[in-house]
């Protein structure tokens, strides 16, 4: 929305050279995930300093919008929510909004939308592809129904 353009510019601006990758655009926010890991076991995590960032709560805020969206970027957001939870789904879609900008302001890359159902297709059919190489893998193959009925 303009709102979430307005905050954007105004905190960042429209020059992101002093970010060499959109991970570092991403980190800066505190959209990147904490990976607090050692010997296997995940490390308790001491909070110091502030989590949040007013632009990554824009972020979060526009993700949050996208619930009932119609588009490719909500079809993810509901895909994440129902096997992860709403929390890390609004987490998820605020990096990937935060990515899609930074490639916007930095390279002039646009984005354009897919469309929820050439989404949810596009899903069905890697999830076909996973299904059918496991199935390979077990010695078995899957039929397609019109092969099924033959």
């Amino acid at each position: 929305g303009v709102e979430t353009a307005e905050t954007v510019l105004s905190e960042i601006g429209t020059d992101l050279s002093c970010f060499p990758s959109e991970n570092h655009f991403v980190s800066y926010l505190k959209l990147a995930p904490k990976l607090a890991i050692s010997g296997g076991k995940p490390i308790p995590s001491k909070r110091s300093g502030s989590t949040t960032t007013r632009l990554g709560a824009t972020f979060r805020m526009a993700a949050l919008t996208l619930r009932n969206s119609k588009t490719a970027l909500g079809a993810e957001y509901r895909r994440i929510a129902r096997r992860k939870g709403a929390s890390v789904a609004v987490f998820a879609l605020a990096r990937k909004l935060a990515i899609l900008v930074y490639r916007l302001l930095r390279y002039g890359q646009a984005y354009v939308d897919e469309g929820m159902q050439a989404y949810e297709e596009r899903f069905k059919a890697a999830r076909l592809r996973t299904c059918k190489q496991i199935a390979k893998e077990f010695g078995l193959t899957i039929l397609q129904p019109e092969e099924a009925v033959a």
